[in-house]
């Protein structure tokens, strides 16, 4: 993965002399203010920049961007999936063992729709809102024609998926969701494309980059 250092956030002197567990305080030691609106955990005290700084702030790393590009600009009009073709590539890379079978479900999209209506429930003042409501909402509003619709289990059991690994993926996703325009999230995706015009300079055939954001 790309690594771009974080630029440090100077606290404004007027935001110095709040108490230190105040919630004033923890917004201003990540250099925000009382107007911005970011996730910092149920009690307050989740550094949103730092869980991003180890996750990311999008689902694909900076270096499978690259590749699925490098994909997306030779096609296959039968064989491998494009995923499978990013596990392989991968896997000759880094040394990691790709995952066999069949491709993972990818439910991000679904995700992030949980997670931005979850965020709306948990500042409009509920403390506790039902990720399993909330991805049947999600789930129900999809077209008629989604693929995500013709598979093979139940609604509930899909429901119960997208739920179960919000549970477990909340405060990331939560954190993309609250710093969707951090600069951090933009100078990734800036030196992702970079790296794609670079290698056109060179003459190899490169698609426009997916790095996938969690607004709609």
């Amino acid at each position: 993965m790309v690594i771009i250092p974080m630029k440090e956030r100077k606290t404004p002197a007027s935001r110095k002399n709040s108490p230190p567990n105040s919630p004033e305080t923890k917004k201003a030691n990540l250099g925000l203010g009382p107007e911005d609106k970011v996730w910092t955990g149920d009690d307050g005290n989740l550094n949103p920049e730092t869980l991003l700084w180890e996750h990311g702030w999008h689902p694909e790393t900076p270096l499978a961007a690259i590749l699925l590009a490098i994909i997306d600009a030779h096609p296959l009009s039968e064989g491998s999936s494009r995923i499978k073709r990013l596990e392989i590539a991968m896997e000759a890379l880094t040394g990691v063992k790709r995952k066999r079978g069949a491709d993972k479900i990818d439910d991000y999209d679904l995700l992030s729709v949980v997670a931005r209506r979850y965020w709306a429930e948990w500042r409009a003042g509920n403390p506790n809102p039902a990720p399993d409501i909330i991805a049947r909402s999600a789930f129900n509003e999809l077209p008629p024609n989604d693929p995500r619709r013709r598979r093979a289990s139940t609604l509930e059991a899909q429901v119960k998926r997208i739920a179960d690994e919000f549970r477990s993926k909340r405060d990331l996703l939560l954190a993309r969701v609250t710093l969707e325009d951090d600069w951090n999230s933009r100078d990734t995706a800036r030196a992702v494309t970079r790296a794609v015009e670079a290698l056109r300079a060179l003459g190899i055939p490169v698609a426009e980059p997916q790095l996938r954001r969690t607004e709609p």
